[in-house]
């Protein structure tokens, strides 16, 4: 509970600092500190390592933020040990490097896209370090599902349900469960997810020059999530609250 309020006002921290827009940032926090599908990340003592990683993210935003403004050596040696202490904590923040990117286009709004993916480099190399030895572990002590027990096929259509499933449970977050079997991967429920993504995406990318929030916003979502949405699968469920810990974050952003 601790280590969740303490994410929580540092989530305002952030989005104020960036936005200047202390109300909205506020609404954010709020949303982020009771919303029913963080009960399971908060209340599970197994998934500490979701609040504690997270912690780590924020602080390495918030020094990435700090490096923006006044570059220096020290300053990305602080961001690189804090995302570091990150990914010790749970290897699902991999993603960090991308939302650090997109924080550039808005609300930073730096424009030197050659220089900014530049920055990202030695932050990608320890996400890309960190992927395979986790994958190489899971693997190894049979965690990790294979071909042959789960068809690629499969696979992605139980993801392309699970990126709209996510969404609907944060704007109606009942009923809730421990344990979400895979999804009923039927032609039609593909087929409507896959429509649904596309209109998403295609009406957040429409409305970017003007609201370059709700394209930042969304991509945070989608990216975030990806790692675990199933493409990779390790456990047998079809989706868990405890992964919408920080993709949320991207969703309430659009919504503020």
């Amino acid at each position: 509970v601790s280590l969740h309020a303490a994410n929580t006002l540092l989530l305002f921290e952030l989005l104020r600092r960036t936005t200047g827009a202390a109300g909205r940032s506020a609404f954010v926090a709020a949303i982020f500190a009771a919303h029913p599908l963080h009960v399971e990340s908060v209340a599970w003592v197994t998934e500490r390592k979701d609040v504690l990683s997270t912690l780590f993210l924020l602080l390495t935003t918030l020094a990435y933020v700090g490096y923006t403004r006044r570059p220096s050596v020290r300053r990305y040696a602080a961001v690189m040990a804090l995302f570091g202490l990150a990914l010790m904590s749970k290897p699902m923040v991999v993603t960090l490097p991308v939302v650090l990117l997109l924080l550039d286009v808005w609300p930073l709004a730096r424009t030197n896209m050659r220089r900014l993916i530049l920055e990202k480099v030695p932050l990608l190399a320890l996400a890309l370090a960190t992927t395979a030895i986790t994958v190489a572990i899971q693997a190894r002590v049979g965690a990790m599902a294979g071909l042959d027990a789960l068809p690629l096929a499969t696979r992605a259509a139980n993801a392309a349900i699970g990126y709209v499933a996510y969404v609907w449970k944060t704007l109606w977050p009942f009923p809730l469960a421990a344990f979400y079997p895979l999804f009923d991967v039927s032609p039609v429920r593909v087929s409507a997810a896959l429509a649904a993504i596309a209109a998403i995406t295609f009406a957040a990318f429409h409305v970017r020059a003007r609201h370059p929030y709700v394209w930042v916003g969304w991509l945070w979502y989608v990216v975030t999530i990806t790692p675990v949405i199933g493409f990779l699968q390790a456990g047998e469920q079809g989706m868990a609250d405890r992964f919408m810990y920080v993709p949320m974050t991207g969703l309430l952003i659009a919504v503020a």
